[in-house]
């Protein structure tokens, strides 16, 4: 219309005149006294408060000032303005309610905005550093009016602090974060109910979602022998956990991409990651209680294989640990029932053939033994991301003192065998690209093999066969090479066996690298970062999808563990820059001494000795270069240091010029 354009350029005029407010007090009462100047105005404040969407503030008197909202003004003035100034700025609020008559804003609204303008609504109070807060009270009638608004805020302020409070990962939590007591789990736990029952008008996200994190919390800290995370709710949250997956099974059926992705934030998974602690008999007293049985806790595990996504089902593996960890209890025992579950997981693991009247290839639900099926499907039809969740519990059941740890430590080796053949063929057929693109099997693969190479059975000769199967294919390589190296860094334990395995790891890889010289002789993305990674550096792991860092990670990389082999490797990764990148990572790791003899020359070999794929400049490199020079000068490697640098230089370096000679 007209009218925006003239609204527009007057809302110019009125920034002019606030970035230069100690010229004029009065030059923004025009503005003030117009209502639509103040919804555009909060508009313009919202909108800046994008990056992107703010203009640059470039050559601009008293930039600062943008970021003031149109009230932030208004009681600028107030403050500043003498008793006479005070009665004209009142007028001005008059007048902006009166213009406000004809137009469709809130009359609440509308007196909210002119009460900043009434000196009579000031209040000032001491704080704590010695000044003055300044504030601005509300008119009773808005205030009463706002109320009920203000009370469903602040219950939808509730129920997201509670979702953040649980669903958020340790490692984003604070330095300082602690898990919540069990007293903390009771009282949260009955607020969700609450908020459950009569949800916020206007919840900004489903309730559901931070109810099920709450129940599940609490279901897994009573089980770990904290009874009073219950509070008086133990029956709400056993019927969420079990209501959730059962729900969910429901619209699950007619859910194509169920098995893929959840929708829902991981309200099943949460719910799911509780559902084996109701094997304990800890629980067994508020299972009855809360009138269900084992055979509910089943039903609701039989939800999943067949319907729920990896990252579900993962969760519910996650779980199983807690069962793993506990003495043989019950006839079966639970145990014995536990790893039913995680087999039943792989159900839908089997593709069949296509189907050309339907046009899609139907997935097949393995009926009776699962553990005698998977071995026997061809590998082009086995959906490897289905059995990591089994993969994941098995290997845990594997290393532990459970009454099932031989059986899963014979069907993990099944296990393993068929899914890294069938990633390897499926991916090395050219019919499908990055087959593990989520992670998830590569990462539950490396935490596994982790698993069993520490305790009574211990043995790494697993995780090199599973390493021999994976090298014709170096993007799985180099996947799950970085997924070993990054589970290293979720507990104590992991870290230990990652320190144990690498040297054994790197000088069969290298082996390996060897035997298929045709493909990693050529230069390409995944054959860089597949011998970059045996240089494990997991100070900033990346996060995917299926990790689990606690609040904490550990640093395991024991640096002179790998200093004997990296000599055989440097030749593999001359020219490749991924490779330098992680070398100069290992050398900073290590002593000065040796970061200069033989550091020096692993660097030059890996950036010259290749002619046709010199690396004659890298920034890390350059900056390691100029901070050992002085420790170089002082040791005696002065002249080592200056030839490398040299060299460097005389093959493109600038960054190294000043240092050359």
């Amino acid at each position: 219309t007209l009218a925006r354009p003239a609204l527009t350029k007057r809302s110019r005029l009125r920034w002019i005149a606030l970035r230069h407010l100690e010229k004029s007090s009065t030059a923004l009462d025009p503005y003030l006294r117009e209502p639509l100047i103040w919804e555009f105005e909060f508009i313009r404040a919202n909108t800046e408060a994008i990056g992107f969407a703010r203009a640059t503030d470039d050559g601009i008197t008293n930039a600062d000032r943008r970021q003031w909202n149109i009230r932030d003004v208004a009681r600028l003035l107030v403050v500043r303005a003498d008793s006479e100034r005070r009665a004209e700025l009142k007028e001005v609020g008059a007048q902006l309610i009166s213009k406000a008559g004809s137009l469709d804003i809130r009359e609440s609204t509308v007196l909210g905005w002119a009460a900043t303008l009434d000196a009579a609504n000031l209040r000032t109070s001491e704080a704590a550093d010695g000044g003055y807060l300044i504030s601005f009270e509300q008119p009773k009638e808005v205030a009463a009016e706002l109320a009920p608004l203000r009370a469903e805020y602040a219950r939808n302020n509730a129920l997201l602090g509670l979702q953040n409070k649980y669903w958020g990962r340790p490692q984003h939590k604070p330095h300082d974060w602690t898990p919540p007591t069990p007293d903390e789990l009771a009282a949260d736990l009955a607020a969700a109910k609450d908020l459950f029952e009569d949800p916020p008008e206007v919840a900004a996200s489903d309730p559901l979602l931070a109810v099920a994190y709450v129940a599940a919390a609490s279901v897994k800290a009573a089980a770990a022998g904290h009874a009073e995370a219950f509070g008086e709710q133990a029956t709400f949250a056993i019927t969420t956990v079990l209501g959730v997956l059962g729900s969910y099974a429901d619209s699950g059926e007619n859910d194509t991409d169920s098995l893929e992705f959840d929708n829902d934030l991981g309200t099943r998974g949460a719910a799911a990651s509780a559902v084996p602690d109701l094997l304990l008999p800890e629980l067994a007293g508020h299972l009855a209680a809360a009138g269900a049985t084992l055979d509910d806790a089943a039903a609701a595990a039989a939800t999943l294989g067949p319907l729920a996504s990896t990252e579900a089902c993962l969760q519910f593996a996650r779980g199983c640990d807690d069962v793993w960890a506990h003495p043989c209890s019950g006839d079966p025992c639970i145990h014995v029932m536990a790893y039913q579950w995680v087999l039943d997981l792989a159900r839908a693991c089997e593709i069949g053939e296509f189907d050309n009247e339907a046009q899609y290839s139907p997935r097949l639900f393995i009926e009776g033994d699962a553990m005698a099926r998977v071995p026997d499907i061809q590998p082009d039809k086995l959906d490897t991301a289905r059995l990591s969740a089994t993969i994941r519990a098995v290997g845990r059941a594997a290393c532990s003192s459970a009454c099932v740890a031989p059986l899963a430590l014979e069907d993990l080796a099944e296990l393993l065998t068929a899914q890294s053949s069938a990633m390897v063929l499926q991916e090395t057929s050219g019919d499908v690209f990055y087959i593990d693109d989520r992670g998830a099997q590569t990462m539950s693969a490396a935490r596994a093999l982790l698993h069993i190479s520490q305790g009574p059975e211990a043995s790494v000769e697993p995780l090199l066969q599973y390493l021999t199967t994976l090298t014709p294919d170096s993007h799985l390589l180099s996947a799950f090479l970085r997924d070993l190296a990054s589970v290293g860094a979720e507990t104590q334990e992991l870290a230990a066996a990652a320190t144990d395995v690498w040297p054994a790891v790197m000088k069969h890889v290298l082996d390996q690298v060897e035997q298929h010289m045709n493909i990693y002789d050529n230069h390409e993305t995944f054959n860089d970062f597949a011998l970059s990674h045996l240089i494990p550096n997991v100070g900033g792991s990346t996060e995917t999808l299926h990790h689990e860092f606690g609040h904490q990670t550990f640093d395991w990389v024991n640096a002179p563990d790998l200093v004997h082999l990296v000599p055989r490797w440097v030749p593999f990764a001359a020219g490749r820059h991924y490779c330098l990148l992680e070398l100069i990572r290992l050398l900073r790791r290590l002593p000065l001494e040796q970061q200069l003899t033989p550091g020096l020359s692993w660097v030059a070999d890996v950036c010259l000795s290749n002619p046709a794929k010199q690396l004659p400049a890298y920034a890390p490199m350059d900056e390691w270069l100029v901070e050992i020079k002085p420790e170089a000068d002082a040791r005696g490697a002065g002249a080592d240091w200056l030839s490398l640098v040299d060299r460097l230089v005389y093959a493109g370096n600038k960054t190294l010029a000043t240092f050359s000679r």
